[in-house]
């Protein structure tokens, strides 16, 4: 079930990427996925299997320095861009029991004082009547400073990763 409103999924997606980015700054991205008894709820029996089977076969790190994650630690969570943002009918491959709101990726943006890093991850993230989690996560990047898709990237939401333009009054550029 996904939430009603624009501002409703805006809120939401904010609050889910601010726990995902706070998760990957101090432990396992796997966290981040639905446990087995939430899978068994959300999906039909095979694709629950499948979901299970995928977490239980994701690579864990601790933490620390598994992954570069220690750039995110001097990091404040600064927004995130989603792609792959759709309504998913019950019934379809991922099987779900019912319709939900999916999105496929999410670049999560951390701010330092000198610059921006950020990070894709990438996987199956799933709306339900209590909030978002992931049915599998596929892949997690290495955090960068700098990061391309923070200028380049195309979100289908975007949460804070833009700069606001500069805006020039009229009046200002007659004087």
């Amino acid at each position: 079930m996904a939430p009603l409103s624009a501002s409703e999924r805006s809120r939401e997606l904010l609050r889910f990427a601010e726990h995902a980015f706070t998760t990957l700054q101090s432990s396992d991205p796997v966290a981040l996925v639905f446990d087995d008894i939430a899978l068994r709820r959300l999906l039909t029996a095979p694709s629950a299997t499948r979901a299970s089977a995928l977490r239980n076969g994701m690579p864990r790190h601790d933490g620390r320095v598994a992954l570069g994650f220690e750039l995110l630690r001097g990091t404040r969570f600064a927004g995130a861009c989603f792609q792959g943002v759709r309504d998913e009918p019950a019934g379809t491959l991922i099987g779900l029991r019912q319709t939900g709101w999916i999105f496929e990726r999410m670049l999560l943006v951390g701010q330092e004082p000198t610059g921006r890093v950020a990070l894709w991850v990438e996987g199956e993230f799933l709306w339900t009547d209590v909030g978002f989690g992931a049915l599998a996560i596929h892949g997690v990047e290495q955090p960068r400073r700098g990061h391309a898709d923070l200028e380049l990237a195309v979100c289908d939401v975007d949460l804070g990763v833009q700069r606001p333009l500069d805006v020039v009054s009229v009046d200002t550029l007659n004087h």
